[in-house]
């Protein structure tokens, strides 16, 4: 199934209602309820597809191909990033498909500034079938406050 950014968003605000019991859905929606179910049913039980951020930092040391992905806005990107780390507002996330790895099994982590930009971002990824992305928990805040290295962009 091919989305286009109008389609990806209206999934992303449909799944949110779904989640949060806001919309009660009719037999005409069954493809968008399928989609939904089938990628919740794949949520982890200990969270939504959650690794700390001394875990992105010990992988991406050891792990060349993975993708760490920065869906915070240009003017937070200014206070520093992760390094290695792909900068894709997530506003605009939509618009730049392009620019995630073509292997869908690239295991992807994805941050913000705290945490909940990042998991809207996961939840996108993983219905566009990218199935090992993972929000850092705490995002940048998080990352720096454990220490852990930041770039000047």
């Amino acid at each position: 199934m091919t989305l286009n950014r109008k389609s990806l968003s209206i999934l992303v605000v449909i799944a949110s209602m779904l989640v949060t019991g806001a919309v009660v859905v009719t037999a005409q929606e069954s493809a968008v309820v399928d989609a939904v179910d089938s990628f919740l049913h794949d949520v982890h039980e200990q969270g939504f597809y959650v690794v700390q951020p001394d875990e992105v930092n010990t992988q991406r040391m050891v792990r060349p191909n993975l993708y760490i992905l920065d869906v915070r806005t240009p003017s937070e990107v200014e206070a520093g990033i992760i390094p290695d780390a792909h900068t894709i507002r997530l506003s605009e996330l939509a618009k730049n498909l392009d620019k995630l790895p073509e292997d869908k099994g690239t295991t992807m982590y994805v941050y913000c500034k705290a945490g909940t930009r990042a998991a809207y971002a996961v939840a996108v990824l993983h219905t566009l079938g990218y199935t090992e992305a993972y929000n850092m928990a705490g995002g940048f805040t998080a990352w720096k406050d454990a220490g852990l290295p930041v770039e000047t962009p």
